[in-house]
């Protein structure tokens, strides 16, 4: 239980087989572009943003497996924070090109979200929770689909701008996890579980980043 009011949590010592993990509602408003490159049908930069989050549920996940086994509902007030991000964005193109082949670009941009939190903690050498990776379909700011991985920090501390500097290495290592990992449709490992990104997440996670860094003569 938690007293918001008084910032105490009150906590009982339970035998379960899972462990939660919070489902959270990310606003990201994009406030300044500090850099900004185009490379083909995407492009990358960083800056400043304003994320607002609001925890809406929690998931139960079992240990192990990691299988989504239930919800529990919970109420929390909004966050507002002013930070830096990393930004990866997506033309219409590619959707639509992707959508000709079969694919699903909705589980694609879920599985770039989590493959790409994960080698981006890896390369800039930090906890995966001092940066979140969050996928948008169409940003209110670019307009197009965008991948934002901002920092958890107020004002940042220069993840960003690592990150927009190892753009290449970035995709390039992404790429290799997927492909090497080997489960047959996705799983926490790569592009997250079947049950989130569906059937074609892995397939589609892997196309939209090789169609992504189409133009690249450095990849």
């Amino acid at each position: 239980t938690l007293d918001w009011e008084r910032r105490k949590a009150y906590v009982r010592r339970v035998d379960v087989d899972y462990y939660t993990d919070a489902e959270v509602k990310t606003d990201i408003k994009v406030l300044d572009i500090f850099e900004e490159k185009r490379q083909g049908p995407a492009a990358q930069a960083h800056g400043e943003v304003s994320v607002t989050t609001t925890p809406t549920q929690y998931k139960k996940i079992k240990f192990g497996s990691h299988e989504n086994i239930g919800y529990g509902r919970i109420n929390l007030p909004e966050l507002e924070m002013h930070t830096t991000s990393y930004m990866w964005q997506l033309d219409e193109s590619i959707e639509i090109e992707m959508k000709r082949e079969g694919l699903d670009f909705a589980s694609a941009m879920k599985g770039l979200g989590t493959v790409m939190g994960t080698v981006a903690s890896l390369y800039v050498m930090c906890d995966p929770r001092d940066i979140r990776a969050v996928p948008m379909l169409k940003s209110p700011f670019h307009r197009q689909a965008t991948l934002f991985v901002y920092e958890c920090y107020p004002g940042g501390v220069g993840f960003s701008e690592k990150l927009y500097e190892m753009h290449g290495d970035l995709l390039q290592a992404a790429r290799e996890l997927i492909r090497t990992c080997p489960c047959a449709a996705g799983c926490p490992s790569c592009v997250g579980p079947v049950l989130e990104v569906g059937p074609l997440g892995k397939a589609s996670t892997l196309r939209i980043i090789e169609k992504g860094r189409q133009g690249r003569a450095d990849l």
